[in-house]
């Protein structure tokens, strides 16, 4: 990554980084402090064994309640009598706590020697030196040279030193102060690359290639600049959330900046979801604000948008036209962009990850550069999953491989009962055209027309306008500020991410949920105000499923075995447990509650399921695991979205899912029981092919994700699952039966 990051101008620099540390500097700082606080523990039990360590014990007691209740001078003064006369462990546990205080009251240099002295005492514990050393190179991160930092932490980094992953973050931000932004980058891999780290190591990972990457389009040489937006702007947070640095394909501008010709259209970043995309506008709006303050090159808002479904339509019409007409400049979009829209020619495409489908990557490809002599570019940013990883790496792989087979439901109620007006507008006298609807359109068309349906005919309208052809089910919410309809919600977004209180951001601003108005059994109205852009609110929540129907089953019998895989329907029971609110800028929790509305269920979810029924002692964390080998399988062998689909495991019935996201299902599970093995064969190689002992997000751990996983036992548990169907199968479902075979 060396020859990537290059100086940029030192303002932004400093202004950044100070963003930067504030934000996530006390994340590192806290992890520091709970290690002391550990070593002290086991420290004062061992010393507990010994009078005088007792009476120690004590002492230091007294010292951490004058500390707690805010006597700082008072607490200072207990420690440091304590470190002149106290035993065992005590007097080193003493000086640290006291150099604590002393920096927290701005004494930064006076504490740092102090953990200096600390370390360098020849009676200190090992444990103890050594986390005075981290706590010294903490304070000192941001003022000491890069040189003494290094030689402070690189003793740390050896393989299984339990601050290895610490050391490393604090040498990439001594690397950022010191503009060596490649080292920072090195050693920010290595953090997420160490088997051993946590979802929190991950969230400040992220941060720092954030800032990393903003810093790498802000250094870009300027080149014609765009009308109204500067031509750095695109990286500057944008591709933030969540992204590592991927690879360029196509052409890139003279000079490698993001440069477009000024007459050309504008540039649109596909962003793999919908909060993504709304996630990444406030952050430019952001940073063209303080482009503004600085007097840098004005950028009017306006020329940035957001572009999804459930947008209302006259918002989307208007960022198509302004698009077309060359006012809108850049668009953070889902994959709405890509149907029906036709606007080509664009100098450039950002794709925020790999769509998960070849035919959805070429049809974002081909949106640039459509003119006879232009010359375009798509910038490819590989987020951190195994399938973005391995496209990223394997170029080749990436612009050769054929177009994905089509997975189609053409039978999916759901998705015929939204068109059949269009259809009886379009054909109000049905001929027998089942051969081109499919049976399923052509019995719902023909059961509308004998009930006495017909078309509404009424000047210019139409009903194809009012199709609503977003994921989701037939429950819709209409969202409302200031009694205006803004746009549309699904009913199962609307539980997870709109309930009451809840922050809700639509079109690239926040919103508080202020009303949920049910006005049938399955929609409604949501009524929002605006809210703190650097509010969130974050729900934890528990899903139940329950099999409600099987289409098509297998089964393989043998002596000490019995597979079962499935295709089938499912209900699905969501509960949230509880909901934080949280300040984004400095991480505080402004409040936790229970909603009102706690449950809800979802019927006509379409799944693929596989089960051992005979128990064979698999661990709940090998179960947990087992999904995701499924899950990860299922993005390399099926055409997919990553979030078509979500695992999920109940793991005392040595049980997995892989459940559609879209009510009615789109052929994703059907598909999945045809190749399951494939699918599980493809999740195997993909975690053995990784080296992190217990998963990782090269390979199988999902973001965000919680439950304990053991990526070994799984692995063994899919081996013995794959040696027991090797064979064909010894009963189909039939009936509601298991058939043998043999008798079909």
């Amino acid at each position: 990554m060396s020859d990537v990051f290059r100086e940029v101008n030192e303002d932004l620099r400093r202004e950044q980084l100070k963003q930067l540390w504030n934000k996530y500097g006390k994340f590192v700082v806290a992890i520091a402090v709970l290690i002391v606080v550990a070593v002290a523990a086991y420290q004062y039990l061992d010393a507990r064994q010994q009078r005088q360590a007792s009476e120690s014990g004590d002492r230091f007691q007294a010292a951490v309640d004058l500390y707690a209740a805010g006597d700082l001078v008072s607490a200072e003064a207990a420690f440091l009598a304590l470190a002149e006369d106290g035993h065992g462990d005590y007097p080193t546990l003493a000086l640290m706590s006291a150099a604590g205080i002393r920096a927290e009251t701005g004494d930064i240099a006076g504490a740092a020697a102090a953990f200096d002295a600390v370390a360098l005492a020849n009676n200190t514990d090992p444990a103890l030196r050594d986390a005075a050393r981290i706590r010294a190179a903490l304070l000192l991160v941001d003022t000491e040279p890069l040189a003494a930092i290094r030689q402070r932490m690189e003793p740390f980094t050896e393989e299984g030193n339990p601050y290895r992953i610490l050391a490393f973050e604090i040498l990439a931000v001594a690397a950022i102060g010191a503009d060596e932004l490649g080292l920072a980058g090195d050693w920010v891999v290595e953090m997420v690359q160490d088997p051993t780290r946590s979802a929190a190591t991950d969230e400040r990972a992220n941060a720092l290639f954030s800032y990393l990457i903003a810093r790498l389009a802000a250094e870009a040489p300027e080149p014609a600049p765009l009308p109204g937006l500067p031509a750095d702007l695109l990286g500057l947070g944008p591709l933030a959330p969540g992204l590592v640095p991927g690879l360029v394909i196509d052409n890139p501008p003279a000079g490698g900046g993001l440069g477009f010709d000024p007459a050309a259209p504008a540039a649109p970043a596909f962003c793999p979801t919908r909060k993504f995309a709304e996630a990444c506008y406030p952050i430019a709006m952001r940073e063209i604000e303080k482009r503004k303050v600085a007097g840098e090159l004005l950028v009017d808002p306006s020329v940035v948008r957001v572009f999804r479904s459930g947008l209302a339509v006259e918002e989307r019409h208007a960022v198509q036209e302004g698009l077309k007409r060359g006012d809108v400049r850049l668009v953070f979009t889902t994959n709405a962009l890509e149907m029906g829209i036709d606007i080509g020619g664009l100098d450039g495409i950002i794709m925020a990850g790999f769509p998960d489908s070849m035919m959805s990557a070429w049809q974002r490809i081909g949106r640039a550069g459509r003119s006879w002599d232009a010359e375009a570019f798509v910038l490819y940013f590989a987020r951190n999953n195994p399938l973005d990883r391995f496209y990223a790496a394997n170029l080749d792989t990436c612009l050769t491989k054929p177009l994905d087979d089509l997975v189609v439901n053409s039978q999916n109620e759901d998705l015929v009962e939204k068109h059949l007006g269009s259809l009886l507008f379009e054909t109000p006298d049905l001929t027998d055209d089942a051969a081109i609807l499919g049976p399923a359109m052509e019995r719902e068309v023909r059961k509308k027309i004998g009930a006495g349906a017909s078309p509404v005919k009424s000047g210019k309208w139409r009903p194809h306008h009012r199709l609503n052809i977003r994921g989701g089910g037939a429950g819709m919410f209409i969202l409302k500020e200031n009694n205006r309809e803004i746009g549309t919600l699904s009913a199962q977004q609307q539980f997870r991410e709109a309930y009451l209180r809840a922050i809700y951001m639509h079109g690239g601003r926040s919103y508080r949920v202020t009303e949920v108005a049910l006005t049938g059994s399955s929609g409604g109205e949501i009524v929002l105000e605006s809210a703190d852009p650097w509010v969130r609110t974050r729900a934890s929540t528990f899903t139940i499923l329950s099999e409600q129907d099987i289409f098509a089953g297998w089964r393989w019998v043998g002596d000490s075995t019995d597979v079962n895989a499935f295709y089938g329907k499912v209900l699905i029971t969501e509960s949230l447990n509880s909901v934080q609110e949280v300040n984004e800028r400095t991480g505080e929790v402004l409040d936790q509650w229970a909603p009102q509305s706690n449950s809800a269920q979802f019927s006509n979810a379409h799944a693929f399921w596989v089960q051992e029924q005979r128990p064979l002692g698999v661990s709940a964390a090998a179960i947990n695991a087992f999904q995701q080998l499924l899950r990860v399988g299922a993005l390399f062998s099926v055409p997919l979205d990553a979030h078509d689909i979500f695992p999920h495991a109940v793991a005392k019935e040595q049980k997995a899912y892989i459940v559609e996201s879209y009510p009615g299902g789109i052929g994703i599970a059907k598909k999945i029981l045809e190749r399951w093995r494939s699918v599980l064969k493809v999740g195997v190689e993909i975690a053995s092919g990784c080296t992190c002992r217990d998963g990782c997000p090269n390979c199988i751990v999902p973001p965000r994700a919680t439950e304990d996983i053991d990526k070994g036992e799984a692995m063994e548990f899919a081996e013995a699952l794959l040696d027991a169907t090797r064979n064909d199968a010894t009963g189909v479902f039939r009936g509601g039966l298991w058939v043998p075979v043999t008798a079909t």
